[in-house]
């Protein structure tokens, strides 16, 4: 093990951060530069409490921090505790130089597995970050024919050099249903997220969730739709505060017949912060007859407020059921602000709406019982 984590820090420090190949753009919009100030970073020592409000959220609960300790009723699924010393790569297919860093100082990975034919199975999974480096990896395993609720809390560590890398490898076998509620709140972290689904048979992924950045986020959420008949949907919502910095990306690889996705982000920066949305769709050669959308907006509040967003389609066959996208970037004005005044909000109200609907437009914060407000000024609410 020694052997391969030095193996792996060598080749992080040779591999860049990001191969341009993999942005629609060609841009850089993640402040990697953040993250090289921390990969210094010791393993971390202190870990916060889970949130109060994580308790009720399913009746079942995994929590990964230095260790991975379970609580209440699975209901039925299967939980295992993979260690540190798992071999990340063998799960993920590194892109560049936070993947081979994440397999070299993992800090614990664990497998969930829906067994075939079970319905009904809730659980909530909790990944804290620390006082320094934390790294945490995630197997999920939805059996033929079974259906599942997850919901995944993402959050980010304590202080100003704090680090954290996630990623997860999800797989749904024939005619599996998964739903994840996914809440992420990096505070001051600089956070590192990348998860890939594999959709076998006639599967459907539901992918409902919120995303608040920290000093430096980079999440990447990618489906292969690999079975005819496979769905995915991803309903999205993203607020940057001041000093806070995302990107997120969205990837749907259609590599079945009929298969279809669906991909749909809202987001807002204040001003002071960053935020990207970016949603690709690719609908290989041998998936004819598919369907895919591709709709983000971003509004942005302030004349400092930066947003990106950027849909983008591939499409290698002619015979297509749907192939759309769509794009926005858009600011309050002053005649929309006259209107909510005059309806007796103030400016700060008025924004405060504005903010509220377009995080509560995935569902997850009614899922959760939250508000936008319990999620403003710390990592751990």
């Amino acid at each position: 093990m020694a052997a391969r984590r030095a193996e792996y820090l060598e080749a992080a420090r040779r591999e860049p951060y990001q191969h341009l190949a993999d942005s629609p753009t060609v841009r850089y919009y993640t402040r990697w530069s953040v993250f090289e100030e921390r990969l210094n970073a010791p393993d971390s020592r202190a870990y916060p409490k889970p949130p109060g409000w994580l308790a009720g959220a399913s009746p079942g609960l995994v929590v990964l921090a230095g260790e991975a300790r379970v609580s209440g009723d699975l209901g039925g699924l299967e939980f295992e505790d993979l260690g540190s010393d798992y071999d990340v790569l063998g799960d993920i297919e590194p892109q560049g130089r936070l993947d081979y860093y994440h397999a070299a100082r993992l800090t614990r990975a664990a497998r969930i597995r829906v067994p075939p034919g079970l319905r009904g199975a809730r659980l909530a999974v909790a990944s804290l970050g620390g006082d320094g480096y934390t790294g945490h990896h995630l197997v999920i395993e939805a059996g033929e024919g079974s259906e599942a609720e997850l919901v995944l809390v993402d959050l980010g560590g304590a202080g100003g050099s704090s680090i954290k890398t996630l990623t997860a490898r999800v797989v749904l076998r024939d005619g599996a249903k998964l739903v994840i509620y996914s809440l992420s709140r990096h505070g001051s972290s600089a956070v590192y997220r990348r998860i890939n689904y594999t959709l076998h048979g006639a599967s459907s992924l539901e992918l409902r969730a919120l995303y608040t950045p920290g000093a430096s986020s980079r999440i990447v959420e990618s489906a292969s739709l690999e079975g005819t008949g496979s769905s995915a949907r991803v309903e999205a919502g993203a607020v940057a505060w001041e000093g806070e910095w995302g990107d997120v990306l969205f990837n749907a690889v259609h590599r079945a017949p009929r298969s279809r996705s669906s991909i749909d982000g809202r987001g807002a920066v204040l001003d002071g912060g960053g935020l990207t949305l970016r949603g690709v769709a690719i609908v290989e050669n041998r998936a004819e007859w598919s369907a895919t959308r591709v709709d983000v907006r971003i509004l942005t509040l302030g004349d400092r407020a930066r947003g990106n967003a950027a849909p983008m389609l591939e499409i290698h066959t002619g015979n297509v059921e749907e192939a759309y996208h769509s794009t926005s970037i858009s600011s309050i004005g002053e005649e929309e602000l006259f209107y909510m005044q005059s309806r007796g909000l103030s400016p700060s109200e008025a924004r405060g709406l504005l903010l509220e609907g377009i995080a509560s437009y995935p569902g997850v914060l009614e899922r959760l019982g939250l508000t936008l407000g319990d999620l403003r000024g710390a990592a751990n609410p």
